[in-house]
This record gives structure tokens, sequence and C-alpha cells, in this order.
């Protein structure tokens, strides 16, 4: 025993003795500090009994004068009482020592009743305690104070379970050096759990010691359930349970003081093991590293909150002082305020080198400027009551909140006990809506209005009532239903009743006037009606079935004129009743029948030099009516724009007026439209200069400074085209020039492209995009393409890129050799023929052309030996080439050998020569297209594009969890589960440096050695059989899997 401890056992013997003595009572053997312990007498009535000395074990004396030693060793006998009492047996003395009772094993631990008991812990480290009483230790401050309970080289190992028994008066004074607390230093298995810690002093008075805590100077171990109040102080790692913590503190709690110099926190100093579901409400200053919660952390803190005042110089935070590399953070809150002027000072976190998530700070706990470091998340008071700001916290086992009324606390604080639910009124009547008032009564004799935390649902009569997510409920029929209201694990039940109602009104729907011809199915007669309830003349709706009121004047749909319907109401519900059966009627017009639609006039073509009497303009024309008929009606062709010459190529717009027959009128004011183009001049050597395509290329007839009101819109006409410029296609007026380029040699054009008409240069006199998509047509020569192996689409020059990129929705007219797209700005335009058919002959056994030395050559060789691609008429693959979609499917079709369905029908694939694969791969599944009505048939093929097709293809899963591609982010959203799959099975495993690229172009090349992995998955059939993998080359699929 130390001399601390000598000292204190000294002044004890001291202070007995003297009292013993003034009673009249023999003295107790005084203890010396140079020598060992005496024996102690246990209880009267036992004999005489005696403890040993520090150097002997437990001696009992006999009744008739002789000793029986346990273990030898030296003892002080004290004499009992001669009264006859018993003397205590040997068991009672081996099993309970000084202690109360037990063993100290796990099964029957030592019973602590006293101060004394409690002192006799550190006698015994790896022994498991239970505290059976409240303990006071004011006593030890006559002797300098408490002495911790373990030290570094004996630590506290084994369990105290307080069983919420408070230990009162614990002070320790500035004397000690080794950690301050009730336990010193607690070892890796070492438990405190389950008690009150009231009112202590640790350290108080001085600060030139270290780790200091209400329960733990140093924890390695488990600190559960403990509730400390009362004052700590300390030089460095000072906290209100534990100076330092390396284990586990878990619902526990501090409400006081904590200073220090630093590492100054509400629960602890310095934590580097974990905290969770704890809380401190303190004033905690000191010097740097200063929190509420830890002043240092490089551990894990979860699930816990602190309220109170924080005052450090600098590294100091609401919740966290400084949270170090490996700090973690979570679902925590700090609600009070920090101040402190030096560097590193937050509202949550001062310094974080670690990680805070879902965590908090109170803004209005500030009267002026808040300190906000960017850790954390700043919230108003208000707001911090509110559930929707705390992300991922579980309300479920940990916390509770009610919106509005609390922050967040946690369960153990205030267990719930019951909820007590009322309605505003009862019973309903059918339509009525009630509100349910929900309150959850907690232990620390405290409600809280709980409707928005509830969980509603209608157990039985689901017909009967409807419940809301914030506890409404509204009556829908007669009858009696049993909702049910879950709060926190507790379920209530409460009845609900509702009375029916009888219709004592119905009300006439509003006339209705229809177009001539209008069927009567398509009236437009309502379905239901409204109906006045009673009790309480509600309005509810009621099915109607409607039929004429008046035999001698049915609905006749051609006819104009007022018909009337009688409706009858059918169906009711069972929460309606019509005693009087009654009805209600509606009033319907037939109008006039009237044009809707001038059908289209196929376009006119004539020669140079036509006269406009010479052009044969139809008589009449076929127009659509309101109720889906048809009429011929006679035109006037009165107005033509521009003015028709004949000597002027290029087009004219011709419109009609009608003349319409009897019962049919023209509200619109539609014309009859038709387009006459006047051709080109030719043969005579001067005016049209042959570019080679069939289109003549003269630029002296093209349009100049052509102005345009931007809001009224228009349609200009030049030789070999025109471009529609839409209504509201720009805020003002602006002309346009058209420019013919003769020299088209520089130009980028790849080897399978080629011209097919002029290349057009349209510029305006305003730079910037349309406000919406103008029309452009152009016209192209036949002479040089083949329809069967030439794909024509329009396309503009991105002058950046240097790149051809078609415009949207296509239309080609083969017979009039034009083709239409869309664009919302300027550029230069043309026609372009690519080759697309393939021929289907090359020889297998040789090598294409264009591909020695290539990358991909064994590989490409080798899909084409199985039939799955094959190369150009001229011999050549052209590996670099980027490929279309179109012909990406066309090899997934062939791959698999797959039968031919009927599938949908892009418009821009219609008379492609891959028509027939696309509608195939649709009808399989395996493509979609950007829209019903545009698969992008010529569109090079992107890397995500590619992998969403192959991934439907294949039949493949969607991989768990998405790839870590650097550029993962450019994925788009429909083509992530594509990509990660085609990682997962290394069809698509991205470039060297970590990159997937999914927008770049795929070239013909990377798409055999894709098609060749992707084969690996699902082999293909091939004259009735499935292809083995032997019979792909297995040094070609193995080099296929490096690219």
């Amino acid at each position: 025993m130390n001399n601390n401890r000598q000292r204190k056992h000294s002044f004890l013997v001291f202070v007995l003795t003297a009292v013993l003595i003034w009673f009249g009572m023999p003295p107790v053997n005084e203890v010396s500090a140079e020598g060992p312990v005496g024996p102690v007498s246990l209880t009267e009535g036992y004999g005489n009994v005696t403890l040993p000395s520090n150097e002997g074990e437990v001696v009992k004396e006999e009744e008739d004068g002789s000793d029986e030693s346990f273990s030898a060793g030296k003892e002080e006998e004290v004499s009992a009482p001669d009264d006859g009492a018993k003397q205590a047996k040997e068991d009672d003395i081996r099993a309970f020592g000084i202690f109360a009772g037990g063993d100290g094993s796990l099964e029957f631990p030592y019973l602590i009743e006293t101060a004394e008991q409690l002192d006799a812990v550190r006698n015994n480290l790896e022994a498991h305690y239970l505290l059976t009483h409240d303990i006071d230790l004011s006593g030890f401050a006559l002797v300098g104070g408490w002495e911790p309970i373990g030290i570094d080289s004996a630590r506290f190992s084994g369990t105290f379970d307080g069983q919420g028994h408070r230990i009162t008066g614990l002070g320790i004074g500035a004397h000690y050096w080794s950690p301050l607390g009730l336990f010193g230093f607690v070892g890796d298995s070492g438990i405190i759990e389950n008690v009150i810690l009231e009112d202590v002093r640790v350290g108080v008075g001085s600060y030139y010691h270290g780790s200091s805590g209400g329960a733990a100077g140093i924890s390695y171990g488990t600190i559960r359930e403990v509730y400390v109040t009362g004052t700590v102080e300390g030089s460095h790692y000072s906290g209100g349970l534990a100076g330092m913590n390396y284990g586990l503190i878990d619902g526990s709690s501090f409400s006081g003081t904590v200073a220090g110099l630093v590492g100054v926190g509400g629960l602890t100093g310095e934590n580097d093991g974990e905290m969770s579901r704890s809380y401190a409400s303190a004033q905690v200053s000191g010097d740097d590293n200063v929190g509420s919660l830890a002043g240092r952390n490089d551990g894990r803190i979860h699930s816990s909150y602190a309220t109170g005042t924080v005052n450090g110089r600098q590294f100091s935070g609401g919740l966290v002082g400084v949270n170090l590399d490996s700090g973690m953070i979570s679902d925590t809150y700090f609600s009070g305020t920090i101040s402190g002027a030096g560097y590193g000072i937050g509202g949550l976190v001062g310094i974080n080198h670690g990680s805070v998530d879902s965590s908090y700070w109170n803004t209005s706990a500030y009267n002026s400027a808040f300190p906000d470091n960017g850790i954390g998340t700043p919230v108003p008071g208000d707001e911090m009551k509110q559930y929707e700001i705390y992300d991922h916290w579980d309300f479920e086992d940990t916390w509770y909140l009610y919106n509005g009324q609390t922050l967040p606390f946690l369960q153990w604080e205030n267990p719930f006990e019951r909820t007590v639910v009322t309605m505003d009124s009862q019973p309903l009547d059918v339509g009525d809506s009630t509100q349910m008032v929900v309150t959850a009564n907690h232990q620390k004799q405290s409600s809280f209005i709980a409707t928005n935390n509830a969980d509603y649902a209608v157990s039985e009569g689901e017909s009967i009532v409807d419940v809301g997510q914030e506890g409404q409920v509204t009556a829908k029929a007669p009858g009696k239903a049993v909702i049910s209201i879950s709060l926190h694990g507790e379920t209530t039940q409460i009845e609900v009743t509702v009375h029916p109602y009888t219709i004592t009104g119905v009300m006439e729907p509003d006339a209705l006037t229809v177009a001539n011809g209008t069927p009567v199915d398509e009236i437009g007669l309502p379905d239901t009606v409204q109906v006045t309830l009673s009790p309480g003349q509600l309005r509810k709706s009621a099915e109607v079935e409607w039929s004429s009121a008046d035999e001698n004047h049915p609905y006749q749909a051609a006819i104009p004129g007022i018909y009337v319907f009688t409706g009858s109401l059918v169906n009711l519900t069972e929460d309606m009743a019509n005693p009087d059966g009654m009805k209600t009627t509606i009033h319907v017009t037939v109008g006039q029948s009237f044009i809707v639609k001038v059908n289209d006039i196929p376009a006119i073509r004539v020669s140079h030099g036509t006269p406009k009497s010479s052009i044969t303009l139809p008589e009449q024309v076929e127009v659509r009516l309101s109720h889906g008929g048809t009429a011929k009606a006679n035109v006037i062709w009165d107005h033509e724009e521009p003015a028709y010459n004949g000597l002027q190529a290029g087009d004219y717009i011709f419109k009609g007026s009608l003349e319409l027959p009897e019962g049919v009128i023209n509200p619109d004011q539609l014309h009859a439209v038709v387009h006459v183009t006047v051709l080109e001049k030719s043969g005579d050597g001067g005016s049209s200069g042959s570019n080679g395509s069939g289109v003549s290329g003269g630029t002296d007839e093209l349009p100049d400074n052509t102005c345009v009101n931007g809001t009224k819109g228009k349609t200009i006409p030049f030789p070999n085209g025109r471009i529609i410029i839409p209504k509201s296609a720009w805020n003002a007026g602006f002309c346009l020039n058209f420019k013919v380029i003769q020299d088209t040699s520089g130009l980028p054009l790849t080897e399978t492209d080629r011209f097919v008409g002029q290349v057009i240069e349209i510029t305006k006199n305003w730079t910037g995009a349309f406000h919406k998509e103008v029309t452009l047509n152009l016209q192209f020569g036949t002479d040089a393409i083949n329809h069967e192996e030439d794909a024509v689409s329009l396309y503009w020059l991105d002058e950046k890129t240097s790149e051809w990129i078609e415009l949207k929705n296509i239309k080609v007219d083969w017979d009039q050799r034009t083709v239409t797209g869309s664009i919302d700005h300027l550029a230069k335009f043309a026609v372009i023929a690519t080759t697309v058919k393939k021929e289907v002959d090359v020889n297998p056994e040789r090598d294409f052309t264009d591909i020695d030395g290539h990358w991909a050559k064994d590989m490409i060789n080798q899909v084409a030996r199985i039939g799955v691609i094959s190369g150009y008429l001229d011999g050549s693959f052209k590996p670099e080439r980027p490929i279309s979609r179109a012909e990406f499917v066309s090899l997934l079709v062939r791959s698999l050998n797959m039968e031919e369905r009927s599938g949908h029908v892009f418009p821009d694939s219609d008379g492609h020569w891959a028509q027939d694969m696309i509608a195939t791969a649709q009808a399989y599944g395996i493509i979609e297209g950007y829209t019903a009505t545009y698969f992008g048939v010529n569109d090079p093929i992107t890397r995500e594009q590619m992998a969403v097709m192959v991934m439907r293809w294949a039949g493949l899963s969607a991989a768990e969890g998405a790839p870590a591609f650097m550029d993962q982010d450019s994925v788009s959203s429909w083509a992530r589960e594509a990509t990660a799959a085609m990682s997962e099975q290394g069809v698509m495993t991205g470039y060297p440096d970590g990159s997937f690229l999914p927008k770049k172009k795929v070239t013909r090349a990377e798409a055999v050695v894709l098609l060749l992995r992707a084969m690996e998955l699902k082999r293909p059939v091939r004259d009735g059989r499935v292809i083995n993998s032997g019979e792909l080359d297995e040094q070609t699929a193995a080099a296929s899997k490096g690219h």
C-alpha cells in the first residue's frame, strides 16, 4: 500500500479509536505506516473473527482458545465481546470477506453496501461487483479524498454494476498524479455500468494532473449507462465521464462543469474509441482542443448530442474541438454556444481532418454572428425541431423527436410509456372528415403531441373510412371501422362509427355543344353528377346513365339542334340511398359541320420557262370535316408566294380559297396549298455548273439579303431548296444570305461519303440560335446514287470539329429527290450519300486490303470467317471508321442468327437497308430508339449506347453497384446499369487511365473486339447449330481482351 494510502488509513483508525474511547469501548489496533495492516473484526456475534495481515490470510479463533489458520501468515487478534454470540463459519469468511456477499464470480459477484466495501474493490481488480445500496464517499474527504481504483500497471478488468444506485460525495484532491476518477485506469475487459455519480469533485483546485474523469481517468473498457454530475478539472484530457476513452461509452451522460488546459470535453477529453447514445449538458472551458462532447476525437462519435457552453482559446468546437484523421462523427448535434478568439473555432467542430456526416448545430443560440467554419450543418433553432433535416437518423430505436416541440433526445433519457388518442368528432356522417390527436406520454411526467409521429392504418373496415398519414379520418361509407395507431412500437386501436346519408337533390350538368357529326358516344356526357346528401347537405359524385328524354326527337349527329338527355343514378355505393328515384337532365346542342383540315396536294414540278397558265392546278380538293368525314371543295387559286416567275427557278407556294358545300363552314379560314417547283434551266452551258451530283450548281439566282420578320416567320425558296422560318423563331427582324460553295475539295468527307447536291452556306446578320427550329429542304441528284446501297441524309458542318452532323427529323423523298430536316442554327449544309451496303461474298480466306499491321487484324478476320461481318465492295474493311447504330444492330442480329420479327419500324429507318434488322432487334427488346419516331440509323454509336444494346442482347442482369470509372458521373443515367454489367463481365473494361468515355464513338475495329467478348457470354448460332468456344480462335479471343 503506498504512503498516501497508509496515511489515509492511519487517520481513519485514529478517528475511530478516539470515538471508541469516548464511548468507553476498547480501541481498534492502529495501522502502522511501516508495518503490515493488522486484523480487523468483521461483526459481532460470530466469535473472534480476524482479517489477514499483509502477509497472511483469514484466521479463525476457536472458542477453546486455539487458533485454526486457513493459510500461513501473521495475524493480530481482535477480541469480540464475550456475550455468547455465534462465531462466523469458515465458508462465510471465505465467501464474503469484507463484502456483504458473493464470491466475486460473474454468477455471484461481490455485494457492496458500504463505502469501505467499495474501497476494497482495489484489492481484487479482476472480480465482479454489484452495488446494492446508495453510497456516500464524503468521509474520504477527511483523509485527502478518494484514491482512484486501478493504475496503468494494475488496471481494473472486472465488472462493476451499480444497479441504478447513487454514489455521492466523490472527491479527489489534486495530489494524485495518476489518472483521476472513481476508477483510475480501466482495462480492456473492464465494465462500469448502471450507476449514478452525483456531485463529483475531481481534481478541483489544481490543473497539474492529467486524464481526469468522473467515472474513469483512462478507460480501455466499457462505460455504459453511467450518469455523472459535478465538476471535473485537470491539465490534460479532462472529461465529465472519462479523461481519455479508448473503449466504449454508451448510453451515458454528464451534467456540470469541466475545465482544463488541453483536451477538455463534456464526456471525455480525448476519444480514441467509440461514443454512442450519450449526451453532455455542461459548461466546458479550456485553452485548446475543447468541445462539449470531446476535446479531441480520433475514434467514432455517433447518435449523441450536447448542450451548454464551450469556451476555448483555439482549436475548439461546439461538439468536438479537433476531429483527427481517423475521427468519424455522425448523427450528432450541438444546441449550445461556443466562444473563442483564436484559430480553429467552429459551431460544431473546430478543426476537422476526419469525416463529419448528418451533424448539425444551432445558429439561433447566438445573438450575433455565429462561428460557421463550414464543418457540420448550421440550422436555426426552430428548424432543429423538425424531422426533415435529420437525414438517415434512427428514430425507431435511438431517438425521439416531436415536430416543433422538442430537439431530438435519446430514448433512454425519457422512455416512452403509452399512447393516448382522441378524435375531434365521433360518430361521423359519410363524407365527413375529422382529426385524430395522438399524445405520447413519457416517464418523466412529460407528454408530447405525436400526431405527425404516429403511423395509421385501417385494420377493420377499409371501405368505411380512410386515414391519412397525419391522422385525418375521412368517412366513406356507413358502418364501423377500427383504426390502428402505431407509435414507438406500441399499437393503440380506436373504433369509428359512420352514419349513412340520403340523396336529396341532383345537380343538372352544364349544357354541351358538339360539332356536327359527333357520335353519341363521343358527345362527352359526364359519367358522374353531383348529388346533395343529407344529413349535412353534403355534395358527392354519383354515377349516371343517360338516355334520350324524348323518343320523338332522338339524337341525330348530322342534324343541328338541341337534344335533351335524361340521367338515372346507377351503381350507388352503400353510403348513399335514392328512395325518391331522383334523376337529372342535360341539354346537348349539335352545331354546324366545319373543316378541320385540307388534305395535302402533291407537289408540282415544271420545266424552266413554263408560264403559269400552263400549270395544271386542281379545281377541287378534299377536306376533312369535324365529324370525321370528308367532302369536296372547289378551289379558287388566288395567291402566290412569291409571285410566280416561270423563268426563275425555285419553289412557289400557291394558295387557294375554298368554296364549301352547303352546311359546312370554315371558321379557321383554311386554304388549299400546293408547292410548285420551277426546275433549273439546263443545256445552254452557261447557267449551270455541274458538280457531278446531278444537281445544278449555279449561284446567280440565289436570293440575296432576304429579310424576315422573326415573329411572323416566312418560307424562302432558293434554287434546289427552301428554308421555312416558323413564327416566333426570332424576336426581331433579321436577314439571310445564301452562298453555294463551289470548291468542295477542302471540306471534310470520308471515303464512303460523297456530296450528291450543292453545298449551301446560309448566314444571318444576327448571332445566336433560333428560338424555334427552322426546316431546311435540299434537292439531291440521283445520277450517282444506288437506292439499295446508299443512305442519303441532310447534314450541317461543325467547323470546330470538322464533322458533318445530321439534322433532326430527317425525311427523304426519293420521288421528289429532296431531304428535309430541322435545326436551330445556320451553317454550311449538304446532302451526303453514304455507302452502307456491304459485299456479302468477301473471300473469308484472305485478309481485307486495309488491315495489315492493324492491332485488331486477327479479330476482324476471325469474326469474318464465321460470317458475322463483311467488308466493302473495294475489299476494304475501314477499321477506324465509326460504326453506325444501324450497322452495329445488324451485327448483333446476325451474330445470333435471330429469327426475323415484325417489330416497330422507325420512320427514319423506313426504306433503309437495315430496316428489317432494326425492326427485329426492337421486337426482341434489344433497342428502343431515341424516340418512337427516330432511331438515328446513320448516327455513330457511342460506347454507352453499345453497352445498353449488348446487355439486352446477351440477357445480362444489371450489376450491383457501379464500376469505379473516373468519369462515371458522365455516364447517362439510362446507361449506368449497362456499363456496370459490361465492366463486371469484362466486355467493356475501360481505358488504362481509369476512364470509360461513354460518349466516345466506336470504330468498326473496336466493335468487332467488343462483339467477340460478348459472344463469349452468349454463343452465336450458325447454320442451325451453336458455335462453341473452340471455333472462336482462342488466340484471337485472348487478344481481344487487351482492348
